[in-house]
């Protein structure tokens, strides 16, 4: 297992992504992706992470079942950067639960602020923090918040960030 913070689990993911090569084992496709999101730490070159985050994304793509483990998303998403998913395909392999919709949200917020549309995106944060608070989700709350408080410091609106910033 892969556990521990993330820069002492660099090693161990590389050590077995080495053993194991460029195939998953059978039915273990979620975790060689971990594995590989795991690898792409800072200290390599930008053109060696995105490769090994570009290896996950064609074992995700491959999934033929949602994933088990839906959080792969995120950690995918934090070792590669936000990327533009169908909906459609990513709901699905994520599982379509209100959770991951509202990832997805999170994720389509961060796209739309990285392609300079702070109006777009905020709309998007606005949707997902709907559906965190709906599911009681801190985590997705408190992040969601984060985002929604840059795109209001951004904005000028200073007071209304640091409320976001104290609730999260």
């Amino acid at each position: 297992r892969l556990r521990g913070l993330h820069g002492r689990q660099v090693g161990a993911a590389r050590a077995l992504l080495a053993t194991l090569g460029d195939v998953p084992p059978p039915g273990l496709a979620e975790e060689y992706a971990l594995c590989l999101c795991a690898a792409a730490s800072e200290d390599l070159p930008v053109s060696e992470r995105r490769a090994l985050t570009d290896r996950a994304t064609a074992v995700l793509g491959g999934l033929t079942t949602p994933a088990r483990h839906p959080a792969i998303g995120v950690l995918w998403s934090l070792a590669g950067g936000p990327r533009e998913w169908g909906d459609e395909t990513a709901g699905w392999q994520l599982g379509g639960t209100p959770w991951a919709r509202s990832l997805l949200l999170l994720g389509t917020g961060l796209l739309e602020s990285e392609a300079g549309r702070p109006v777009a995106a905020e709309a998007t944060y606005r949707e997902a923090l709907r559906g965190f608070r709906a599911l009681g989700d801190r985590w997705g709350i408190a992040n969601t918040l984060d985002r929604l408080a840059y795109a209001a410091d951004l904005s000028g609106r200073r007071a209304e960030a640091l409320a976001m910033l104290d609730e999260a």
